[in-house]
């Protein structure tokens, strides 16, 4: 049976292998297999019942639907919080601020969208997710990054 469009997207996303790895395919729904750190589409077979993936004939177009490989979310929640406090003897406008700022707070990865080779039937990382996306912030830190600051107003 090969792969029906509408349950497709249901099986995309962010997935812990249980070999410890990151997969875009769910490991569970029967359409990769994995072995220790490799993993491979599973093929369908004359009389395959379960979903599974196929080469199209010449000419003939996939059943995966138009569009449907999506890369996985980026969910990112900074914190900031400041406390002011004004010096009114030197000046009315002149402050002081502590900050604690905390970016990433929840420390919840990133991936890349899957790359070619990920993404072709017979490779042997099909399905997995390799790369968290590179941030400017913190020189390509992905992870949390928690700072105090002192800033003074006049």
């Amino acid at each position: 049976m090969a792969l029906a469009n509408r349950r497709f997207k249901n099986f995309l996303g962010v997935f812990k292998a249980p070999t410890g790895g990151v997969c875009f395919i769910d490991p569970r729904s029967g359409l990769i297999n994995i072995n220790g750190t490799a993993s491979r589409a599973v093929l369908c077979t004359p009389g395959q019942t379960s979903l599974c993936f196929d080469f199209p004939a010449a000419g003939q177009f996939g059943s995966t639907p138009f569009n449907g490989w999506n890369g996985p979310h980026v969910f990112k929640q900074d914190l900031s919080i400041i406390k002011r406090t004004s010096i009114s003897r030197i000046s009315e406008l002149f402050n002081f601020e502590i900050r604690l700022e905390a970016f990433n707070v929840l420390n919840h990865p990133s991936f890349q969208p899957p790359v070619a080779g990920n993404t072709c039937l017979l490779s042997t990382s099909f399905g997995q997710l390799t790369n968290i996306v590179d941030t400017v912030r913190g020189g390509g830190v992905n992870s949390r990054i928690v700072q105090w600051a002192l800033r003074v107003n006049f």
